[in-house]
């Protein structure tokens, strides 16, 4: 259980990195987009990778 950063709905299912539900991923994508370039960025900082989030290879509009 959880309580998601955007609805503030407590869902059963909740992503620790994230922090967002699936419903506001799929409903809300601008509004998630910054929750997901920060657990992006921290996952490739912990492996000593590159950090960098390409605008030009988006594959959904938002």
């Amino acid at each position: 259980m959880g309580i998601c950063s955007i609805c503030k709905k407590e869902k059963p299912f909740l992503s620790k990195v994230l922090k967002v539900c699936l419903d506001c991923i799929r409903e809300k994508p601008k509004d998630t987009l910054p929750f997901i370039k920060k657990a992006h960025q921290e996952a490739r900082e912990r492996y000593n990778l590159p950090v960098f989030f390409a605008e030009s290879q988006k594959r959904h509009k938002m």
